[in-house]
């Protein structure tokens, strides 16, 4: 009975005054509608990341794959058997399996001449391949058998039309290429390039020549086969749509039973599945969840504010109805009733509700992806964690309107607020001291890091506490001098400071939202703007364009060059030299070779990495003079090497490194060269022609191993006639060679002795040595450069903390070539575009002749990828959510203020007005208490923005796709936006009160006065 009458009267008195029970209401389903909502973006963003990560990769690499490796045919039926059975407890997870077969490589004994043959058996080779020319093998049951030859390395004279393995005659009916990797993975398919330049000759062993058969049962039907050893392998893509964040463990599990169940067949199984995407997607959920969280915290913290707002506005209303009641005759038990049910009523309602609207958006952002609604429901809105965080709202929300109804003066609510701010800060500081504070490891599964959680809240405890300190001081000792001021000023001020809870409250109300929109509207263009500083940053252009090697070079180069001059109009270009060396002891430095004078065209480039501008940087790195590689010039028409040597002491072998008039470079097997005279005439590969014997390498020409190997240094004395340009003639040089020792003959070159002018990471120079150089191994040799600039990064090196040297390109081509005559050439090409459709036109010629697979990293390609990354979509849209919120809740409570004022100083106006005070100056009263506050309110929000902003975007620094961001995060605030939005609520407010304060609205029949 107790609890229906008060009931009754709560109900009465909710349908009397719904509006500032509905505006606490509503800033509680706010709150917990945001965080469901974030909790929702954070699963689905996940959820699309994950799908989006696995269906970039390749079928194979998304793929369940079951191998075994057996030295004969033995077992076949029970490998087949098992690998099966054991598939078939992923269920609908994956598709069918695909099987193949891997023969070991093996050579034809009567054709020792040929490449390395490996046989690889699959079913239904149409899926699998594309002829180029002949036709698709038939099945394989007994020889002789067809195949299909799939590598580019084996040219049409290489091998013979019929080999024969293992007793097994092969006849290649077609040629072809693979188009899918399930069935035999990625056999490597290079050319077998024979001109390549390898200076120790350290090449691997070329590949072997695939030969594709049709039918796995050619493994097992083939009596020829039956004693080569095999891999036997089955490959069932993982279906993209089955793998959600909520259905891993599940998969995970379904992953172990088999690997049990393949184990315990006694058999040798290997399994194989994409778990390290999936883990990284997830460990990136999971950072974004963090991310998401500290949002969510914020909203908290800002609802914490506003209730406490909530509950000084509602204080007088509260009182009357409790001093009414009391002369009644209710007892301490109904009061106490009445109180919890006034404000739990709505709070739990509002969080009932938030938890429905959280649900419904969800639910409607599931519909329109390809994610499940149930299973996001069930992983976001609807957890236990989500649901457990909605109480908790509820909870804090209730006991922020009972603090700010039942304690009466701000030095009581401060001492009430101490215990929670000494908690928070023991909590924080036992965090930071255990070396786990801020830091980007710490977003990850925040809800076990009680600093993410508690930090906005200790924000907002802190400025509470702040503002109830400072607020009563600051406005007593503004009421004291005010005695100059307006009239309507002065009133204004002495308002406020009779009671200054309620400006203090509505202060720190204002501080925490405006703050929260502040932050919300910062960040977001700080993690923008950081999207477009990365993508020009891995670039260093608009395009970032490398090549393969021409076939004189093995290893990726641009040259010839000149081909990029003719991309057209509005195209700049200019040819990198982008390698790693080792440098001990801090570990490997990223060598980068370009034209000084382009620096101030390079993108990428910010302020913070140096204390010199791009322009400064070219000036100190400019190093005049001619930098062209001397040599022996060969004629234009058919290429001939004529010259003649005399040796004394052990046989050598003798190459010669050639320049092309193209900037590529040969190594040519010159012979090997015995003791007495010898004349050299060797005809030389077209390309040479027109260019220049840049130097000769003399190597050992005895067995590499073997009794024949002495294991010890041949020595040599060569004299030259012929070689003009390149060595004198009748100039007699010494060598000493053996294993991988070689001597280097070549001109003199300008960069001998020359440090050359580099700009170095501050790691590295803090390394150099007294005079300021640095050695840069290379080969067995070093190049030693001078420090004269040093930057924190620079465009391309993208590692954390990478070290890097950046160096003359045309002296540093020439000082490497000096070291390892033909390393020397540019492997990247930096290009900037007029307009983005120069860029979509230079991107697809790169794609054709003359240049030579072009792998392009387009600097708006890497953007926009980035900007649609799902993780920057949520962050977007929950920092969208945070700063509407903040936007809505400022505005509320200065409007609420506005009427609880007019409502419970209605006697006072009364009073002033019968006192002769004119109308006018009461309203103006009324809008200069309520700019008063929100001039206040402004300032504290922007302090509390750009506090939150700046330990977020440093302490916590993380690129929109939840990654640590390289370069680093820049904070930029937008203050003609941040002004314009931050006005918005105060400029609401003065309106509201300038209507609602004409006469009349303060005239009333109540009793003078209001309770105290």
């Amino acid at each position: 009975m107790i609890v229906d009458g008060i009931a009754g009267l709560v109900a009465a008195r909710l349908r009397r005054r719904p509006g500032q029970w509905l505006s606490i209401g509503g800033a509680v389903v706010a709150a917990v509608a945001l965080v469901g909502i974030l909790s929702g973006l954070s699963v689905q963003a996940t959820d699309l990341a994950l799908a989006r990560a696995l269906g970039r990769l390749d079928p194979a690499d998304r793929a369940v794959q079951v191998s075994v490796f057996s030295p004969s045919d033995r077992d076949a039926a029970a490998f087949e058997s098992a690998a099966q059975a054991g598939l078939a407890g992923m269920g609908d997870r994956i598709d069918p399996a695909i099987a193949g077969v891997l023969f070991n490589r093996a050579r034809d004994i009567h054709h020792l001449e040929a490449p390395d043959i490996q046989i690889l058996a699959a079913n239904d080779l149409a899926r699998w391949t594309k002829v180029g020319s002949g036709r698709l093998p038939s099945g394989c049951t007994a020889s002789p058998c067809e195949a299909l030859l799939i590598s580019r390395g084996a040219a049409a004279d290489a091998l013979p039309d019929a080999v024969t393995i293992a007793g097994l005659e092969l006849r290649i009916v077609g040629r072809g290429t693979l188009t899918s990797s399930l069935a035999v993975g990625r056999p490597d398919l290079r050319a077998d390039e024979t001109l390549g330049l390898d200076p120790f000759d350290t090449a691997p062993d070329p590949p072997p020549a695939f030969l594709l058969v049709e039918g796995t049962r050619t493994a097992v039907l083939v009596p020829e086969l039956s004693s080569v050893g095999r891999s036997y392998r089955w490959t069932a893509p993982l279906r993209p749509t089955a793998i959600h964040p909520w259905t891993v463990d599940a998969t995970t599990a379904a992953v172990g039973a088999m690997e049990r169940q393949l184990v315990a067949t006694t058999f040798d199984f290997g399994v194989s599945t994409p778990t390290s995407t999936i883990a990284t997607e997830l460990a990136l959920g999971q950072t974004a969840s963090g991310r998401l969280e500290l949002i969510g915290a914020l909203a908290v913290a800002v609802l914490i504010a506003f209730a406490v707002f909530a509950g000084v506005v509602v204080r007088a209303d509260v009182a009357l109805e409790l001093r009414r009641i009391r002369r009644a005759g209710s007892s301490p038990l109904r009061q106490a009733v009445f109180v919890g049910l006034e404000i739990l009523a709505p709070v739990a309602a509002a969080a009932v509700l938030g938890l429905v609207a959280a649900a419904v958006i969800v639910g409607l952002l599931a519909a329109g992806s390809a994610s499940s609604v149930a299973g996001l429901l069930g992983a976001s809105v609807l957890s236990p964690a989500t649901l457990a965080a909605g109480a908790a709202i509820a909870v804090v929300a209730a006991l922020g309107v009972l603090a700010g109804i039942f304690v009466t003066a701000s030095r009581g609510l401060l001492v009430g607020l101490l215990p929670g701010l000494v908690g928070i800060g023991l909590i924080l500081g036992w965090q930071l001291l255990a070396g786990e504070g801020l830091t980007d490891q710490l977003v990850r599964g925040a809800l076990g890091g009680p600093v993410l959680i508690l930090l906005p809240a200790a924000l907002a405890f802190g400025i509470v506490g702040l503002c109830l300190a400072i607020v009563p001081i600051g406005l007593r000792g503004l009421a004291r001098r005010s005695a100059g001021m307006r009239l309507s000023i002065r009133l204004a001020v002495l308002s406020l400071a009779r009671e200054s809870a309620r400006p203090a409250a509505t202060l720190t109300l204002l501080g925490l939202s405006l703050g929260a929109l502040v932050f919300a509207v910062a960040y977001g263009d700080t993690v923008r703007r950081g999207i477009v500083d990365q993508a020009a940053f891995e670039t260093g252009a608009d395009l970032r364009v490398a090549e393969g090697g021409t076939g004189l070079i093995l290893a990726g180069t641009v040259v010839p060059t000149h081909r990029y001059a003719g991309l057209g109009p509005g195209v700049e270009a200019w040819p990198v030299l982008h390698r790693t060396v080792g440098v001990a002891p801090g570990g490997d430095v990223t060598l980068i070779g370009i034209d000084p004078t382009v620096l101030p065209r390079v993108l990428g480039w910010r302020s913070d990495f140096s204390d010199r501008t791009p322009t400064q940087l070219a000036e100190a790195l400019t190093t005049r003079g001619d930098f062209s590689m001397p040599g022996h010039p060969l004629a234009a028409g058919p290429p001939t090497l004529v010259f003649d040597i005399a040796l004394s002491g052990d046989s050598v072998d003798l190459h010669a490194v050639i320049a092309t008039p193209d900037g590529d470079f040969a190594d040519v097997f010159l012979g090997t060269v015995l003791a007495g005279p010898t004349h050299i005439e060797k005809s030389l590969p077209a390309g040479v022609a027109g260019g220049a014997v840049v130097a000769l390498r003399v190597s050992d020409s005895l067995l590499v191993a073997g009794p024949a190997h002495p294991g010890s240094l041949g020595r040599s004395t060569l004299t030259f006639t012929g070689l003009d340009g390149l060595i004198a003639d009748g100039t007699p040089v010494d060598a000493e060679v053996g294993g991988t020792v070689q001597n280097v003959i070549r001109a003199p070159l300008p960069t001998d002795g020359l440090a050359l002018p580099a700009l170095v990471s501050k790691d590295l120079a803090a390394e150099a040595e007294p005079d300021g150089t640095l050695a840069l191994p290379l080969g067995r040799s070093v190049i030693r450069v001078r420090v004269a600039a040093v930057a924190e990064r620079f465009p391309t090196v993208v590692g954390a903390g990478d070290r890097f040297v950046v160096v003359p390109y045309a002296a540093l081509l020439l000082a490497i070539n000096g070291v390892l005559p033909g390393a020397g050439h540019p492997d990247e090409m930096w290009i900037r575009t007029a307009d983005a459709a120069t860029t979509a036109r230079v991107v697809g010629d790169l794609g054709r002749a003359p240049f030579r697979a072009a792998t392009v990293r387009d600097r708006a390609a890497t953007e926009a990828d980035r900007t649609s990354d799902p993780f920057a979509a949520g962050l977007v849209a929950a920092l969208l959510a945070a700063a509407i919120a903040g936007l809505a809740l400022a505005g509320l409570g200065l409007v609420l203020g506005v009427g609880a004022d007019l409502r419970d100083e209605r006697g006072e106006l009364a009073d002033l007005e019968a006192q002769g005070v004119p109308a006018s100056t009461i309203r103006s009263l009324l809008q200069a208490r309520t700019g008063l506050l929100a001039i206040g309110g402004i300032l504290a929000g922007l302090a509390v923005g750009v506090a939150l902003t700046a330990l977020t975007t440093s302490a916590l620094s993380l690129a929109a796709g939840a990654t640590v961001p390289v370069p680093e995060l820049q904070i930029v605030f937008s203050w003609p936006t941040l002004a314009g939005i931050a006005v918005a609520p105060p400029a609401l407010a003065i309106g509201v009160a300038a209507v609602l304060s004409r006469r009349g609205r303060w005239a009333s029949t109540a009793p003078v006065g209001r309770p105290r």
